[in-house]
């Protein structure tokens, strides 16, 4: 029975109190949250117009193939739902030359006039690089096939250069030696201080993802 007439003077008796957890502020993840916002819509790799300069001509390039794949793309096309297929080369590119490198914008383009965001100073590797343009794909299928039976050269070297534009079409980006250029048949070997420049280059700790890439 509970005693009516309590002692004025007793103690009162200690509760256990819970701290309260303050809420996480708003949009804010728990410390152990596994889930992530998306990586930024940046360019891994500068484009073939961010390598060329038409006053001094294109850059020194290294490309080593990886694979060759066909992509399909759907598009609506004057209102017509149209399907293109295109093929796509991934390689290792490495730029051996010229002063600092800008990428990531779009200032040629007068629609939009984005400036670049990115500026790196050659030698320079980027990693898995897509390139769809038929000239350049095309010369990387024999790297590419040297790569898979490991049996020939697997890399490309030379500078990249613009070739004629035909047919109302544009002008295609092509790779070798710009002085031979339009001599049908010539073998575009690399010159000796080009050679020199890829060779220093694969001696660095910069060439080692690209070297240490499996062939098969």
């Amino acid at each position: 029975m509970t005693n009516p007439f309590p002692n004025p003077f007793a103690q009162p008796t200690s509760a256990t109190v819970t701290p309260a957890v303050p809420p996480a502020p708003s949009g804010a993840a728990p410390a152990d949250d596994p889930f992530g916002a998306p990586a930024p819509a940046v360019s891994r790799a500068p484009r073939m117009i961010d390598l060329y300069n038409p006053q001094t001509g294109g850059r020194l390039l290294l490309l080593a193939p990886v694979k060759v794949e066909q992509i399909t793309r759907n598009k609506i096309v004057n209102g017509v739902p149209t399907t293109q297929i295109s093929t796509r080369m991934t390689t290792d590119l490495a730029v051996l030359d010229g002063g600092d490198l800008h990428y990531g914008g779009k200032p040629e383009d007068p629609r939009v006039n984005t400036p670049h965001t990115t500026v790196v100073q050659p030698p320079v590797l980027f990693e898995e690089v897509w390139i769809e343009n038929v000239a350049l794909v095309n010369a990387m299928r024999d790297a590419l096939t040297a790569r898979r039976t490991g049996n020939g050269s697997w890399m490309i070297l030379g500078k990249l250069y613009l070739g004629e534009a035909r047919n109302g079409n544009n002008a295609p980006w092509l790779i070798g030696r710009p002085d031979l250029a339009g001599e049908r048949g010539a073998v575009h070997d690399p010159l000796p201080q080009w050679r020199a420049a890829a060779h220093a280059f694969l001696a660095s700790p910069a060439a080692v993802p690209m070297l240490s890439r499996p062939r098969g």
